[in-house]
């Protein structure tokens, strides 16, 4: 949802999502002049009111015990800022006041109020329910409502072992940390299969990491209610030495980690009713002939037609719900719902042919990527106007990679991009392509390459005369280009801000290889009135297209469907980039002399958002609702 409201000189445009609120300002050029920043005050359900907060202070105006710490003193000084604090599906009021004067003596001049509704994901007369997790238990907010239940913890990534700490849920109690991380997507997800109850309806599900007890659970309390439950989980087996009799080496196959954990916890589920025990050990069928079967969804039918389809980057464990960004998507469209499972039916087909398991007189059926083909082409041209299109993998070819670059480049106002696992060559080189200097191109990492790794890396592939990797150390040399990486507040910026009550930041402890970002979508001009959001599992890479089971959603059209991913993006993006730019003035050894970024006591702040070459001049100009 999108309100623009206008004052005498200044302008609020605000852009609700589901949990988020964007604010983007605007004024006429001959009215900034000695503007010191923005107060803004929220009013909420039953007439709740609220000053919102920015990150700075003064640096000559101490802050004492009493003195509030929200922008009545301390002003925001931004064009664009986000209230990250509000609810799904209600009615909230903002008053933004532009202030003057010094920072002693603030001057209010002129106040806009705009009135915007967020948005609701259990409505289920609407067809797109989308769930965001938090997605920042390294934030501000985590520590201060449990930072008590900091641990030390001897952890291993990438081969390390070293002791960090964590403010981990589970040592916190009555679930509250667990239910603040889920922000409504293990609810979400919970509430979508419990849909499922007696014997008119189905379940077809494709899983990837599996072992989160309460969602099997779920799945266990379907079979139970009559619900006719089918999962096809990843199960790839890895090949190892093994010592045997007599010293003799030979070579046996086991399943790898993400099957034998989803087996594990699939044992340990327990069944109410004896007669139900079968059906239970009968829901799970193997997926074993793709080198990752990455897919995370599940079909809603009822008397075996299929109504709704849940999907997007949520693997079924702790850490894809509690812990890394994630999306859950709710499509409640019979005919994508069916197109889902049509996908289902085939890989089941074919796996079954493959081990041996189909049925005397079975119909034979082809490799799966023929079969994906012939269902949807590649894409050529934009996608057809108001539409939801479905994209399958695996794929015979990575085309689509270059189609994704090709809507990427054609776009007029924006680009929001998530790479959790790094940048493809043709959506990098889409990146790298120049711009009129009015399309901004936002990009958000998972994490920041050493500059030498980064070298050496491209150093290798020049020498085996492959193309040269693009990275964030490329991305951002262009103007255009916006970069954040995921990130917590380092001791040192901790310390130098304990005056402005910092607290120290620790992640939840509940990801092994991905600590930040997971979610995989590339937003095409989302607040223009024809908006494209490209979802789903896939990492837009190449073994993403072409080996791995991945589903993708292309939404055109839909502008509210925009709003909830802008928000959350922004969001995200925000919070991160922030602490990269902390991070970054503290990362010297002796940078204690280091001054922190403070409000300025002037209006030199606002003077880049009214230069043409600056970014936060395009910045002002897309959020500001003016194109």
């Amino acid at each position: 949802m999108r309100v623009l409201a206008k004052g005498k000189t200044f302008t609020v445009h605000a852009i609700a999502g589901t949990e988020v609120v964007l604010l983007g300002m605007d004024a006429k050029p001959n009215a900034v002049a000695g503007l010191l920043g923005f107060t803004i005050q929220r009013t909420g359900p039953k007439s709740k009111k609220k000053w919102l907060r920015g990150g700075k202070t003064f640096s000559d105006l101490q802050l004492s015990e009493k003195q509030p710490a929200d922008s009545r003193t301390f002003p925001i000084q931004s064009m664009l800022w986000g209230d990250y604090e509000v609810d799904a599906k209600q009615k909230y009021r903002y008053a933004v006041t532009a202030q003057f004067g010094t920072p002693t003596a603030m001057e209010a001049r002129e106040t806009v109020e705009v009135e915007i509704e967020t948005e609701d994901p259990d409505n289920p007369k609407i067809k797109h329910g989308i769930y965001f997790n938090r997605g920042v238990a390294g934030s501000q907010a985590y520590a201060r409502r449990f930072g008590k239940n900091v641990r030390y913890y001897l952890s291993e990534k990438n081969g390390r072992k070293e002791w960090k700490d964590y403010i981990k849920p589970d040592g916190v109690p009555d679930r509250e940390a667990f239910i603040w991380l889920s922000r409504g997507l293990e609810e979400g997800l919970l509430k979508f299969i419990a849909q499922a109850k007696g014997e008119r309806y189905q379940l077809r599900a494709c899983v990837y990491e599996f072992n989160y007890l309460p969602v099997i659970q779920a799945f266990a309390d379907a079979v139970e209610s009559g619900v006719d439950v089918q999962i096809i989980h990843h199960a790839k087996s890895t090949k190892k030495k093994q010592v045997g009799r007599g010293g003799v080496i030979k070579i046996v196959e086991e399943l790898d980690s993400e099957a034998r954990s989803a087996l594990k916890a699939i044992s340990e589920i327990g069944i109410r009713d004896w007669k139900n025990t079968s059906r239970w050990m009968n829901v799970v069928s193997r997926r074993t002939d793709t080198t990752i079967a990455h897919n995370k969804f599940i079909v809603l039918l009822k008397d075996g037609k299929p109504e709704q389809v849940l999907t997007g980057s949520t693997n079924f464990t702790a850490g894809g719900i509690f812990g890394q960004s994630n999306v859950l998507h709710v499509i409640r469209e019979p005919k994508i719902a069916a197109q889902y499972l049509a996908y289902w039916e085939y890989v089941k087909a074919y796996e079954a042919q493959v081990q041996g398991l189909a049925k005397p007189g079975a119909k034979k059926v082809g490799k799966v990527p023929q079969w994906i083909i012939e269902q949807q082409a590649d894409l050529t041209g934009p996608p057809p106007a108001d539409s939801i299109t479905t994209i399958f993998s695996p794929r015979p070819s990575t085309a689509m990679l270059s189609w994704y670059a090709e809507q990427l480049a054609a776009a007029k106002q924006s680009v929001h991009f998530t790479a959790a696992f790094g940048v493809s060559q043709p959506i990098g080189e889409s990146l790298m392509g120049d711009t009129d200097g009015q399309v901004l191109r936002y990009t958000m990492l998972e994490s920041r390459p050493s500059k030498k790794s980064s070298d050496d890396r491209k150093e290798a592939a020049r020498a085996k005369k492959k193309p040269v990797p693009i990275d964030f150390w490329d991305l951002i040399e262009k103007p255009w280009n916006r970069v954040a990486y995921g990130d917590v507040l380092s001791r040192k910026a901790v310390e130098a801000r304990e005056n402005e009550r910092k607290y120290r930041e620790s992640l939840a402890g509940v990801n092994v290889n991905v600590d930040f970002l997971h979610t995989k979508y590339l937003l095409i001009d989302p607040l223009s009135d024809d908006p494209i959001v490209i979802s789903g599992s896939a990492n837009f890479s190449d073994n993403s297209t072409t080996k791995n089971d991945e589903n993708m959603l292309i939404v055109r059209g839909d502008t509210r469907v925009a709003d909830i991913f802008l928000t959350e993006f922004m969001r995200l993006f925000n919070h991160f980039r922030h602490r990269n730019e902390e991070n970054q003035l503290h990362q010297k050894a002796g940078s204690e002399d280091v001054t922190t970024e403070s409000l300025s006591p002037n209006d030199s702040w606002v003077k880049p958002y009214f230069d043409p070459k600056s970014q936060q001049y395009s910045e002002r100009k897309l959020f500001s609702g003016s194109r």
